[in-house]
């Protein structure tokens, strides 16, 4: 199962105060990721659950072609058993919205900047950060709190038990939450949002 990450029960203030934390990482932490960025084995992982999802999407192809119902889908793992919701998410908003191509390897990278297990799951502020400090695609974001009650497009929100079950991230596009190159109906209110820009 996935590490909990959540601001659930937290107050505004609180909040607020971990926002102005993450974004003010302080240069060394930033120095720090940029330098190190993910070991060798993690790299390896990466191209492992890659090529697992590649396989995975294969097969959901394969699916469709032949007009079989889709297979069930475990929403907080990507294809290839990464608990990368969140990082799929802020990848999403640059790809829906600017057009950026953002590949599977990119995604686990800035993953593994943040986590060390492929299970461990990773904090939406924590994933902005560290694409803050060593960007995305070459990209980098300029985000800040945005009200989960107003999940305009762009939105990326964060929930503690999607659906009931585990958490997840997605990016609001398309009149809903896009996730998993699919839009689905939101299953409630976040227990975070993040209002999210990008620039070089």
């Amino acid at each position: 199962m996935a590490a909990k990450h959540t601001q659930v029960g937290r107050t505004k203030k609180q909040k607020a105060a971990q926002h102005k934390r993450a974004v003010a990482g302080g240069a060394a932490s930033a120095a720090k990721l940029k330098k190190s960025g993910p070991t060798k084995a993690q790299k390896a992982a990466g191209r492992k659950f890659a090529a697992g999802g590649r396989a995975s999407q294969a097969k959901a192809r394969a699916r469709k072609a032949q007009h079989l119902k889709p297979l069930p889908v475990k929403h907080a793992l990507s294809a290839g058993e990464v608990s990368c919701c969140a990082a799929e998410a802020v990848a999403d908003s640059l790809r829906v919205f600017y057009g950026i191509p953002v590949g599977p390897q990119d995604v686990l990278e800035l993953y593994f900047r943040v986590a060390a297990r492929p299970d461990e799951g990773a904090a939406l502020s924590d994933v902005l950060r560290a694409a803050e400090a060593c960007g995305l695609a070459g990209w980098y974001p300029l985000y800040r709190p945005a009200d989960p009650h107003l999940l305009v497009p762009g939105t990326i929100a964060g929930f503690d038990a999607w659906d009931g079950g585990e958490p997840h991230a997605a990016l609001a596009a398309g009149g809903g939450a896009w996730t998993w190159d699919e839009v689905r109906p939101w299953p409630g209110v976040p227990d975070e949002a993040w209002s999210v820009r990008w620039v070089r």
